[in-house]
């Protein structure tokens, strides 16, 4: 015979349908937070409910034809039906007591958890103290529900404090990054200014005084070095996306020549450039053979470094 309690065991399946059914229409999308607050009551009302049912259920299933009036007195029945129930009324405080940890486990992660736990709290103990089944074993029911609403509030609490702290953190972060952003972006704008006086002064004092050749190679070479140190500065946005990872190469039509001559300039290198046109990222490249002139000069030899730049195309592209 099927007790009257096996059917509400399919209750918890019936919500979960019903929350798979609601995350598949758009509609009911928005009020899924909603949709999963009610089910958690529900589910919470429905373990004590069943702590109840079952107690019943277990009661009758074990004292069906065993204990009669013929075989036991009165008062010998009244004291077994007594402890029975004690002892069954006990073990489904116990297990259901079980059932409804995953309940407020998923509390901690929905919106007015305090107030859930508070309310799925009340609801097991009005139902423990209005139910006839539950007897001897009252305060163990109320006490050890009381004690896991009371640990969970306090790792709601926990969870939340280290929430709050990752959000400051994180806040703190974001002000310091844009703080240094914009720190950065003076320095850059003041160094890029500074290098463009010293280029005009370099430049004046060519046109104003004379020298050697040699001077004059050696002052042009430092004015386009200021020079370069200023295009340096014009693509530091760029360098940062390449260095975070958020670069997007931007492919544009430039001579190869012109290319070559602006990484050498305020360098002695001996050249070969080939006089062609080419699509490619001039940020990306540029900085890949600035990086490699440079190594060239401080690695190779640097008393009597004798450095060649060429760029050819291969004979199966002409």
């Amino acid at each position: 015979e099927i007790k009257s309690g096996f059917w509400y065991y399919f209750i918890p399946l019936v919500l979960a349908a019903v929350l798979n059914l609601c995350t598949r229409f758009a509609v009911s999308k928005p009020h899924l937070e909603v949709l999963l607050v009610l089910s958690v009551v529900s589910l919470e009302i429905w373990t004590a409910w069943m702590c109840h049912v079952q107690t019943q259920d277990w009661f009758e299933y074990n004292t069906e034809n065993k204990y009669t009036a013929d075989r036991f007195t009165q008062d010998q029945l009244e004291v077994i039906n007594t402890d029975l129930r004690r002892i069954l009324s006990g073990n489904a405080v116990a297990v259901h007591l079980l059932y409804s940890l995953p309940q407020m486990l998923i509390t901690l992660f929905l919106p007015g958890d305090y107030l859930i736990l508070l309310l799925s709290t009340g609801c097991w103990v009005l139902i423990m103290i209005l139910s006839p089944n539950i007897t001897g074993n009252l305060v163990f029911a109320v006490v050890n529900k009381c004690v896991l609403c009371g640990l969970f509030l306090l790792f709601s609490c926990f969870v939340k404090f280290l929430m709050m702290e990752q959000h400051k953190a994180e806040h703190e972060l974001r002000t310091h990054y844009e703080a240094s952003i914009t720190a950065d972006n003076m320095l850059n704008h003041s160094l890029k200014n500074k290098m463009a006086d010293a280029k005009g002064e370099l430049e004046m004092y060519l046109s104003e005084f004379g020298g050697s050749d040699e001077d004059k190679t050696r002052l042009l070479q430092a004015i386009n070095s200021l020079q370069k140190g200023m295009q340096m500065c014009q693509h530091r946005n760029a360098l940062l996306k390449l260095s975070s990872g958020d670069y997007q190469p931007r492919l544009s039509p430039m001579s190869l020549e012109q290319f070559g001559s602006s990484l050498i300039a305020g360098r002695d290198v001996r050249t070969t450039f080939v006089n062609l046109w080419a699509r490619f990222d001039v940020i990306a490249l540029g900085l890949i053979f600035e990086n490699a002139l440079s190594n060239a000069f401080k690695h190779g030899c640097p008393q009597d470094a004798q450095v060649a730049f060429i760029i050819s195309h291969a004979p199966s592209d002409a």
